[in-house]
């Protein structure tokens, strides 16, 4: 009996040593930074995907929100709010996300529409406008590029 429950006693001690030694990948806040600790903690850096979404984590592997963000090799994405990376949609009325998560620039088609973004900052540009190659191009108020039309000047 006494061996029983030795043999018992020691099944348990070792289940609960297992139990505590588990560290489980899940979001923690460290202070006012949101990180992500993976299973063998360490922190997440850079774009990743977690259950569905993307995240952006800084070299600190702090989760960036609320703005755009540059990645080492000079691509753009936003996060929103809660963090996640916005895909296919526009920021504002201003500025838009392609479906690779990566700011618009130059001439962009958004569902049958062409758009022309800035080349350096990606905003939305209106009017009559050259591109660095000298092509002229022409927009309605709302940013939509006209296309088979032709102009008299």
């Amino acid at each position: 009996m006494k061996k029983r429950l030795t043999g018992a006693a020691l099944f348990a001690f070792l289940l609960m040593l297992f139990c505590v030694g588990t560290v489980q990948a899940d979001f923690v806040k460290n202070g006012s930074a949101t990180m992500y600790k993976t299973e063998n903690g360490t922190y997440l850096k850079g774009l990743q995907q977690i259950n569905g979404a993307y995240y952006y984590f800084d070299a600190s592997g702090v989760m960036q929100v609320n703005g755009w963000v540059t990645t080492y090799d000079g691509k753009q994405y936003y996060a929103s709010s809660d963090g996640r990376v916005l895909f296919s949609q526009w920021i504002g009325q201003v500025y838009y996300v392609k479906d690779n998560g990566e700011k618009a620039k130059g001439l962009t088609r958004i569902g049958s529409q062409l758009y022309y973004f800035s080349t350096t900052d990606g905003q939305l540009l209106k009017g009559k406008l050259k591109d660095a190659s000298g092509n002229l191009y022409i927009t309605d108020s709302r940013g939509v590029v006209y296309s088979g039309i032709l102009f008299q000047y």
